[in-house]
């Protein structure tokens, strides 16, 4: 009965509104509200919840330079009205709203994706459930305009239903793709999924497809920037048994945009049915490289004939190249007393970019039982990782947002969700996100409502901007080291070379990796370290003591060099072994028996001058490092392209030796920066850039 009073809804509509143009101000107020999370804060939600499976493209940087992004947005509570808002920040910088623009004309609208058209307008498509509108698809008037004109793609296939959470892919030659899924008013099993295209800018479109069915909210579709191929990418359970949390990954592909073999359904995983195997669940994305390669990720946990294993996750990429490939992988998931939320594992939404240079990028949200809120929700944090093979290898993944809020209150945390990445990366990872204030999805019932900040973080490419080269090598004395029952202790060495030609500023910590596989730590850590160009130091004799109850077995003492504790550049470790002990209690694994490290030798600076900067380029902040060979009055000073003062970070009397300051760069735009040390007869002044 429902369906079919919504069907008179829909028709209703299509009678009397089959085009309506929607040009609507931007929201009426702007918040201040206060984050760790770096970014340029473009408007807010109440809605915090933009995607339940795969993220799908939000943002999309246009070949003249521009960033084009949308988001669902509720102003006001989360459960109230709901919209889609937009927002554009031209090739100079700047953005085009204060708080973005609304699309939609009837409320209830949400779950949005966008693409652009070959003029650089932009495509926003969304389900609007409350108004019977179950397929929206809104295009701008020009590029950046906001002025949205709302066409109404096939929504409804007889004995099926209708359809919505629409995922859009513009191909070459502008036909608008899309594909969507069935809604269930009643949930009842398998949902199919629908595909359509329109080749006339949203006026008209071929008839609806049910090509296939899912439980999941895992669809997703992609097209060449090449050529016209085009793939749907989709998560498929088990035929023989569904189940929610147990799929594998297919997907279909066009040659020419138009034409589609739907009986030619590929199944990259081929996991094992009914046995012990690794499954996918509910997040993908697609994206074809420079070349016109498809390239897949995914997120998988563990299964076996006892049933679904919750405390390890993976990330992998599959190519038709590379074959699968692991990404990264966590050893926890479903944290006792600290739950990702729903449809998340450890690892959650994922989102694929590639630059020029065909190099392949992944941004990704990963949450962990050390960053819980207060309400037993984990915090995300945003992470990257590349790849410059094609996805044969993966680096190392950063975290690229940094705000962990342990026991945070509702309104006080940061917990970075629902990130989408442009397919385009330039000189940086363009990457639109929520910073959620109270951990949790508060439409699926987790966490509360919070105005939430809809954050655009420009993240340098580290192709283009590489960390610097350094290198750490740690040693025992006394090899091998073995611990006897009742305890004891050992001694060692490490040593931090830095290769680049300029002083770098970095963190050195140590942690020790345990039998059963977990990490502890960290033991040792000596922050802001600067290392001279082209030199090394070197700490001896550094005492740990091993307690009597500490669990037998084999251990590694590693020693890191990079930004504690998300960066690593280059680490070292040597191994000791622990001895049975009578008995084992609790307490600390390690006690160190120094305060610090202690440098084997310390001298004074030799003169007065400005060492650098790092890291430089920076997004968010900075740290300058100098040094005094006497006590001296120091003025440090930062200033634009214009020569006009922008902050004075410094200006007092300070003592001899190597000293430094941070700049805080949040409240000013991307761009090049000189700093100036004025001290004693010495003024001097070098280059830092800022990329937001």
């Amino acid at each position: 009965m429902s369906k079919k009073l919504v069907l008179s809804g829909v028709f209703v509509v299509g009678v009397f509104l089959l085009v309506a143009t929607v040009s609507l101000a931007g929201q009426d107020r702007f918040p201040t509200t206060l984050t760790s999370s770096p970014g340029y804060q473009v408007g807010i939600t109440h809605y915090d919840y933009q995607t339940s499976g795969s993220s799908g493209n939000r943002i999309v940087k246009d070949p003249l330079g521009g960033v084009h992004l949308c988001w669902t947005n509720a102003p006001e509570r989360w459960n109230r009205q709901r919209h889609i808002y937009y927002n554009f920040r031209d090739e100079y910088g700047s953005w085009q709203w204060t708080g973005g623009v609304q699309v939609n004309m009837f409320n209830g609208a949400g779950f949005t994706t966008m693409d652009l058209l070959s003029d650089n307008r932009a495509v926003v498509v969304y389900h609007n459930v409350d108004a019977g509108l179950f397929l929206i698809a809104a295009v701008d008037a020009g590029r950046g305009f906001g002025n949205f004109t709302e066409y109404y793609p096939p929504d409804y296939i007889p004995n099926v239903g209708f359809f919505g959470w629409p995922y859009v892919a513009v191909d070459g030659q502008n036909r608008i793709h899309q594909v969507s899924l069935e809604v269930q008013f009643f949930p009842s099993g398998l949902m199919d999924l629908m595909y359509t295209r329109s080749s006339d800018g949203g006026n008209t479109w071929t008839d609806p497809l049910d090509f296939d069915s899912t439980l999941v909210y895992g669809h997703n579709i992609a097209a060449s920037p090449v050529d016209d191929k085009v793939a749907i990418v989709y998560n498929r359970p088990f035929i023989d048994d569904p189940i929610q949390a147990e799929n594998e990954v297919y997907y279909i592909e066009s040659e020419d945009g138009v034409n589609w073999d739907w009986g030619n359904k590929v199944n990259i995983t081929n996991y094992e049915f009914d046995t012990d195997s690794l499954v996918a669940y509910t997040d993908n994305d697609a994206i074809y490289d420079n070349e016109g390669k498809l390239h897949i990720v995914w997120n998988t946990s563990h299964v076996n004939r006892f049933g679904w294993i919750q405390d390890h996750a993976w990330l992998f990429h599959w190519s038709e190249e590379t074959g699968i490939t692991q990404i990264a992988n966590h050893s926890q998931w479903k944290f006792p007393g600290c739950r990702p939320g729903g449809w998340n594992l450890s690892f959650a939404k994922m989102s694929l970019g590639v630059d020029a240079d065909n190099n392949l990028f992944l941004v990704y949200t990963r949450f962990d039982s050390a960053d819980c809120s207060a309400g037993n929700y984990a915090n995300g944090e945003l992470w990257m990782v590349g790849s410059s093979d094609g996805g044969a290898s993966w680096g190392i993944p950063v975290n690229i947002t940094r705000s962990p809020s342990p026991e945070c209150l509702t309104g006080e945390c940061d917990s970075d969700m629902w990130s989408s990445l442009a397919e385009v990366v330039d000189d940086s990872l363009h990457v639109v996100f929520i910073n959620d204030k109270d951990a949790g999805g508060a439409p699926n019932g987790e966490g509360q409502d919070t105005e939430n900040p809809v954050l655009y973080l420009a993240y340098p490419n580290p192709f283009v901007y590489p960390p610097p080269s350094l290198d750490i090598e740690i040693g025992a004395y006394n090899r091998p080291v073995v611990i006897p029952p009742e305890g004891g202790r050992f001694s060692y060495w490490v040593g931090v070379h830095n290769q680049e030609p300029e002083p770098q500023t970095v963190d050195l910590w140590t942690k020790v990796h345990l039998p059963d596989g977990g990490y502890y730590g960290p033991v040792r850590l000596v922050e802001d370290l600067v290392i001279a160009a082209n030199d090394t130091l070197i700490y001896t004799k550094v005492r740990e003591r091993v307690p009597g109850y500490v669990p037998p077995g084999y251990y590694d003492y590693i020693a890191y060099v990079g930004e504690y504790p998300w960066t690593v550049l280059d680490s070292s470790y040597f191994q000791f072994a622990k001895q049975p002990g009578e008995s084992e209690g609790s307490g600390p694994l390690i006690l160190p028996e120094q305060d610090r490290l202690e440098f084997s030798e310390e001298l004074l600076p030799v003169g007065i001058g400005l060492i650098g900067n790092y890291p430089n380029p920076f997004n968010a902040a900075t740290t300058i490092s100098y040094e005094l060979s006497e006590p001296t009055g120091v003025k440090l000073e930062v200033y634009n392209l214009q020569g006009q003062l922008v902050e004075t970070l410094v200006n007092s009397h300070q003592e001899a030796g190597r000293r430094s300051a941070v700049w805080d760069a949040s409240r000013v735009s991307s761009g090049i920066y000189f700093y100036k040390l004025s001290a004693g007869d010495l003024s001097e002044v070098r280059r830092m850039i800022l990329v937001k």
